[in-house]
């Protein structure tokens, strides 16, 4: 908040006072609940005061924040220097008052005449000693003294009934700007009872004067000019003697006073003054000290409190670790760790269910989150149980589990667990300190990236939404940055660092967990290339094409040959990683999938018979084979809970919706073939399996450059087709009734009529007029006889060829260009991205054949038996499945390598913002 004094006009002991800005004053009235004295009028630095108390109310109600509190404008003065004070008392009341009172108040301010109160001002305390102006104008008011004992009141401690001191006392700070004479008795009055001064010398008048009193700049014999020149008052003026003996004392007891040079002292701001004039009060304890310090927001005063006080305990400073957290204070946080304050000992389960609690009281979206995980107990007892759940509930997988052993003590990853909880509040500069702490860093951003995704889709605010797609990109924007310096430091860790699974995440990789959240530009980054690339050739040295001659021609697997650091043992070793490849995979699931594609076009055209004949038998086993191993994928997805849920994750591809159509089809056709009138039915099931079993081909193209993208774009333009369709039907059926109601006003039968509204107008959009009917009323084959069951005959209507025209000029014209114009839109911008959609899309076909069967389909059902057999024989056993392999959490030297990386990371990234604030300063 600015304020700019406005010049009062000069008299008796008054000077004009300088234009001024005091944002500072208005900052700490805002950051803590202040009551601010002044003398009330509607004039000087008093109505920049009202001024300034109007602005701090009405950012209160406009803020939602809870440090932004109405600062109280109290105005203290005599009740006989104010301008028609009789109508504050009211004629018809006889001088007993009235409320509300009617109070006209005079903006302009007469030399040597009563001036009027300010309207801002919040409260008003108006002393009454018999003085009417201007009787008495040349001395002090009785306001003074009663300001005084008010302020000794005031910052003395009450005592409560039974005579015990309840410390319930208020700080308080005086503030000289300019002033007059009764401004230097004023402050003697508060050094005599302790209460600290802040001057702003450059203000003039009385504030000066102090000011070189304090700094020891007066001598006696020239203070009284001094007096003379500042309130042009003539030698002989009663009250020299009087502000001689004030500024005398004021010199001698200084320790109270504290000097704010208006020009010099700019950088250190006048809310830095009031705070170290409030600690001259007396010795005040550590905590009130730093409890004041976050009241007034100031971090490095916070600093030099901790530099003072050695021997403390942490357990002093963990109620405001825990105010910082809550209030979104980074800096304070940030303080108090490099202080000792250590998370694992602060962090306990109480704790974190205190965080969620107040989350839950003061965020709407954390309470609707405990809503949804449908529990009805109390939080307490809720929240650490059920994280999981909610994270669940925003990403779709139980990213996070919280050990059971956990729930008794201290927390293991204090850092990550209140980093979850900071995007849960979507606190996102504490969000992101909090990450620099966790050890997973890239992938924690991934989890971040992905759960702001999922709070964006179920926010109904637009304005919330960007700004949790805008944290989200943030977010991906690290793990892009970070994984990028990795890749630069070494290749090698830095791939295994994204290929390792994260017990912590439920045994997911980073890949995995970026794939899931569609984050491109991740996945697009040289280093998950190079992993997937890995994954995809499993250790292979040499081009695809060679693999799939070696699965054609299997005595070329002599030429196959591997990566030194992952070279097979022996040949055994070597034919069964060339077969478990996922490139192998790959090209095997091709040639077998081409095979069956030529035995389904062979039935249908040469071998549909009757009924289902040895090679229809042939096809439909190959097809079973084909339902269980899509009924594998959907039983592996162990993570998730309900059926629901995996169905949910299940169908997340496009192409499985594809495979569940072609395979229901192909069943329901086969069915029906057992009967022989329902032949003709079931090869129109067969058919239609069979088309999109060609569709399905298209698949394979998501592993080229040049051809993925373009399945995108094919993807994305039916959808805006489906949109477009929906307009189109509009003109179409309108058109289509209208013009079959003139045309035909004869038809009876229902089937024919709705053909010829549907059908006629989607031909006439491709070129189709049918001018012969439109114009001519021409139709072959018709007749208007009612006994006669042909279609009935066109009749001539002008009105017809009116709405063809129309028609043909808003369907042809500006509908399908509108199409066109859609479908270049969606080319472009899937062209200029092609790139990152084709990575994308990659990685999403490398992870599905990594999860494949070696065998492919029908010979997968060999596997699939072993696989079975196996699971049969550990239920009986009562064993559960081994986890192969090494993870994340016990992997030490990726651990230090994401440490060390990020740690170089973060200063590039400081060391850039500092230089861009030195080039912006320059």
């Amino acid at each position: 908040m600015s304020t700019k004094y406005p010049p009062r006009l000069p008299g008796k002991g008054d000077l004009p006072v300088k234009k001024v800005e005091f944002p500072d004053e208005s900052k700490a009235a805002d950051s803590v609940c202040t009551w601010i004295i002044s003398t009330g009028t509607n004039c000087g630095v008093d109505k920049a005061v009202g001024e300034a108390v109007r602005e701090g109310q009405v950012m209160s109600w406009i803020s939602k924040k809870e440090q932004v509190r109405a600062p109280i404008g109290i105005g203290i003065t005599t009740w006989g220097y104010v301008k028609n004070f009789q109508d504050l008392v009211g004629k018809k009341n006889k001088g007993q008052g009235c409320y509300p009172a009617k109070y006209y108040v005079f903006p302009a301010v007469q030399l040597d005449k009563p001036v009027s109160l300010d309207p801002h001002h919040t409260h008003f305390l108006l002393v009454d000693d018999g003085t009417i102006f201007p009787h008495g104008r040349d001395m002090p008011g009785c306001d003074i003294a009663f300001r005084a004992k008010l302020e000794q009141a005031m910052i003395t401690p009450r005592s409560a009934q039974n005579g015990l001191e309840t410390n319930l006392k208020i700080p308080v700070v005086k503030v000289c700007i300019e002033g007059g004479m009764d401004t230097i008795l004023a402050t003697k009055e508060a050094v005599v009872v302790k209460i600290p001064v802040v001057v702003c010398e450059g203000t003039g008048g009385a504030a000066d004067l102090i000011a070189l009193a304090k700094n020891g700049k007066i001598e006696d014999f020239n203070i009284k000019e001094e007096i003379k020149r500042v309130f042009h008052i003539s030698e002989d003026h009663s009250m020299i003697p009087k502000l001689i003996e004030a500024l005398n004392f004021i010199a001698q007891h200084g320790s109270m006073i504290t000097v704010f040079n208006m020009s010099d002292d700019e950088q250190v701001g006048l809310d830095f003054a009031l705070f170290k004039a409030l600690l001259k009060c007396k010795p005040v304890p550590f905590k009130i000290q730093l409890q004041l310090t976050m009241s007034w927001n100031r971090v490095d005063v916070a600093k030099s409190i901790f530099e003072g006080h050695t021997g403390l305990l942490l357990d002093d400073v963990y109620e405001f670790v825990t105010k910082s957290l809550r209030e979104n204070r980074v800096y304070f946080l940030k303080l108090f760790l490099e202080k000792g304050v250590i998370m694992n000992k602060y962090l306990t389960v109480e704790m974190l269910s205190d965080l969620y609690k107040n989350e839950q009281e003061n965020n709407k979206y954390v309470r609707k989150l405990v809503r949804e995980v449908g529990n009805s107990r109390e939080l307490n007892s809720v929240i650490l149980d059920h994280v999981s759940s909610i994270i669940r509930s925003l990403t779709g997988a139980p990213l996070y589990q919280i050990n059971e052993s956990e729930l008794k003590g201290e927390l293991e990853r204090p850092f990550t667990d209140l980093f979850l909880w900071a995007i849960l509040g979507s606190r996102m500069d504490l969000a992101e300190f909090l990450w620099e702490g966790i050890e997973d860093q890239v992938c924690s951003a991934i989890v971040a990236l992905r759960m702001f995704l999922s709070m964006s889709e179920k926010e109904k605010d637009p304005n919330v939404q960007l700004k949790l797609l805008d944290n989200s990109r943030k977010f991906e924007m690290l793990a892009v940055n970070l994984i990028d310096e990795c890749f630069e430091t070494n290749e090698k860790l830095a791939q295994r660092m994204v290929r390792i699974p994260h017990q912590l995440w439920s045994g997911m990789n980073t890949l995995q967990i970026a794939a899931d959240s569609k984050s491109e530009d991740f996945i697009s980054r040289p280093c998950a290339q190079a992993a997937l690339k890995n994954v995809w050739m499993d250790g292979i040295g040499c081009s695809s094409w060679k693999v799939l001659l070696a699965l054609i021609f299997p005595p070329l697997l002599l030429v196959i040959f591997y990566e030194k650091d992952c070279a097979p043992k022996s040949t055994s070793d070597k034919v069964l990683r060339f077969y478990n490849a996922p490139v192998s995979k790959y090209f095997g699931g091709l040639i077998t999938y081409v095979l069956w594609l030529f035995l389904f076009s062979y039935v249908l055209i040469f071998n549909f018979e009757s009924r289902p004949s040895f090679w229809e038998n042939i096809l439909f086993g190959w097809i079973c084979t084909l339902i269980i191993e899509e009924i594998r994928q959907f039983v592996i997805l162990k993570k998730f809970e309900t059926c629901y849920k995996k169905v949910h994750q299940w169908m997340r591809s496009d192409w499985k919706w594809v495979n569940v159509l072609m395979l229901t089809l192909a069943c329901v056709g086969y069915g029906l073939h057992w009967s022989s009138r329902m032949t003709e039915i079931a090869k129109g099931f067969f058919c239609a399996s069979c088309f999109l079993s060609y569709v399905r081909l298209l698949r394979i193209y998501a592993v080229n450059n040049y051809l993925g993208p373009k399945i995108v774009m094919i993807k994305q333009m039916i959808t805006e087709l489906l949109y477009f369709l929906s307009i189109l039907l509009v003109f179409m059926i309108g058109y289509g009734v209208a013009t079959q109601s003139l045309l035909f006003p004869k038809q009876k039968t229902v089937a024919e009529a709705i053909a010829g509204v549907f059908y006629m107008p989607y031909l006439q959009i491709l070129g189709v007029l049918f001018l012969d009917i439109y114009t001519e009323g021409k139709l072959e084959d018709c007749s208007n006889d009612p006994d006669n069951n042909q279609h009935p005959c066109p009749e001539k209507h002008p009105l017809v060829i009116i709405l063809l025209v129309i028609y043909q000029l808003v369907g042809r014209i500006l509908l399908l260009n509108l199409l066109i114009a859609i479908f270049s839109f969606v080319f472009g911008e899937i062209q200029s991205k092609a790139d990152k959609i084709w990575k994308y899309e990659r990685c999403a076909l490398v992870m599905e054949y990594a999860d494949r069967p070696t065998l492919a389909a029908p010979f997968n059902v060999v596997e699939h038996i072993y696989m079975v057999i196996k699971w049969l024989y550990r239920k009986s056993a009562g064993k559960q499945q081994s986890v192969n392999g090494s993870s994340y959490e016990t992997d030490g030297e990726l651990k230090m390598f994401e440490k060390v990386c990020a740690a170089r990371y973060l200063w590039k990234k400081t060391n850039i913002k500092s230089s861009e604030v030195t080039d912006n300063k320059s």
